[in-house]
């Protein structure tokens, strides 16, 4: 496979004026410098290296992006989601998962000393955390774990199966969600928890950088290992997701930015029946839907930043967003393989694999189908206005008198 330098002045974080934004981009980018001769060999590998993340945490990284008080939070984690996935998918998969899902859920939920001290080492990259709820007999639909979680005096014991875990080779914590009777709980364990086994790593299409491993838990957890008070664990995992969803839009309209680059590039230069590629209308008109179609996602999650910084709901923007990205960015990275003609099918280009590695999207975080669901359920709510107007509409929905029979 053939390295290239792609130009890192693409990002999706396009209207900030803030430099605090400008510098925590740099300081992510110095951290990642030196693995970036390394980074094409984890998709081989098939698993991260933990010093990545210590770098990150030792540099400050994950901290500024949890800072306490008004800062820029959420579009922190959009600079690091943009730069890890820029470096590596797999390396932005998990670096997502373990700072938004594992690190937010621990910053909400720590009300003990065992899981603050576990949240300081979160934050330092000591601790590297990942997230279990999809098991072999569900997917996205979490009401349905049977995972169980049965008292025992003052510990639990937890017994279940967690299927596609998510860089469980490289963490050394998993947030794992069981039910406890109708409840469902969040727990912290150790992976080398006795009774926490991964049995094996699943072969992928795409992010093989990030492992993806079958867990079996057969455990006892102390009572400290349980997060927040009984019904509040699962409030804060769905809030995490949605920061995810944030961060995971941003690195499809960064892939969907680098492959219109590549192909645009491509096609100034080659030429066909004595033209350039772009000046056939057909391929030109199909890259400016596409650019329409990008600067509208980025403008969506520019929106979503602003009212993330006003400590207002972001829910239904981000599922609308990662709903629509994920959408987007496959048939962007499509249109430039098109573009690229059989050179973008082979190794040498980097297109095959973004193509490879976006395909997930639709699945993690979310499935379109349940976002599709979620944004659905906002829908149907009265609407005071338009349900009057219609009611209006429908009163006065009358035929015209026949003037003929005047």
């Amino acid at each position: 496979m053939t390295t290239i330098s792609i130009p890192t002045t693409m990002t999706a974080v396009r209207t900030s004026r803030d430099e605090a934004v400008d510098a925590y981009r740099s300081a992510v980018r110095a951290t990642l410098e030196p693995w970036a001769d390394k980074a094409e060999d984890w998709d081989a590998i098939g698993h991260l290296p933990r010093e990545v993340f210590h770098d990150l945490g030792s540099n400050g990284i994950f901290r500024k992006r949890w800072a306490p008080g008004r800062g820029p939070g959420l579009a922190y984690s959009v600079v690091l989601a943009e730069e890890t996935g820029r470096l590596n998918s797999g390396l932005g998969l998990a670096a997502t998962l373990h700072n938004e899902t594992f690190v937010g859920t621990l910053r909400h939920l720590a009300r003990n000393e065992h899981q603050k001290t576990l949240l300081a080492d979160a934050l330092d990259g000591r601790v590297i955390g990942c997230f279990a709820v999809t098991e072999p007999t569900g997917g996205s639909d979490i009401g349905a774990i049977r995972t169980r979680a049965v008292r025992r005096g003052d510990s639990w014991h937890i017994t279940g199966h967690k299927r596609f875990i998510s860089n469980a080779g490289t963490a050394t914590h998993v947030l794992c969600v069981a039910r406890a009777d109708e409840e469902l709980l969040t727990f912290v364990l150790p992976l080398t928890e006795p009774g926490v086994t991964v049995e094996g790593f699943y072969p992928k299409l795409g992010t093989n950088g990030c492992d993806a491993a079958l867990l079996r838990i057969d455990a006892e957890a102390p009572d400290a290992a349980q997060l927040g008070a009984r019904g509040a664990g699962m409030v804060a995992v769905q809030r995490a997701l949605e920061l995810e969803r944030v961060a995971v839009s941003a690195q499809l309209i960064l892939a969907a930015r680098q492959s219109q680059g590549l192909a645009l590039a491509w096609a100034r230069r080659r030429k066909q029946f004595g033209r350039r590629l772009i000046d056939h209308q057909a391929l030109a008109h199909r890259w400016a839907d596409h650019e329409a179609g990008i600067l509208t996602l980025e403008a969506l999650l520019n929106s979503i930043l602003l009212l993330a910084a006003d400590d207002r709901p972001i829910g239904v923007y981000a599922a609308a967003l990662k709903l629509r990205a994920a959408d987007l960015a496959q048939h962007v990275v499509d249109t430039a393989l098109q573009t690229f003609g059989g050179r973008g099918y082979t190794l040498n280009f980097p297109i095959e694999r973004m193509a490879r590695d976006l395909r997930l999207s639709r699945i993690g975080a979310g499935t379109d189908e349940v976002l599709r669901e979620l944004i659905a359920a906002r829908l149907d709510r009265p609407h005071p206005g338009f349900d009057q107007a219609v009611a209006d509409l429908d009163d006065r929905d009358l035929p015209l008198p026949d003037d003929r029979r005047a």
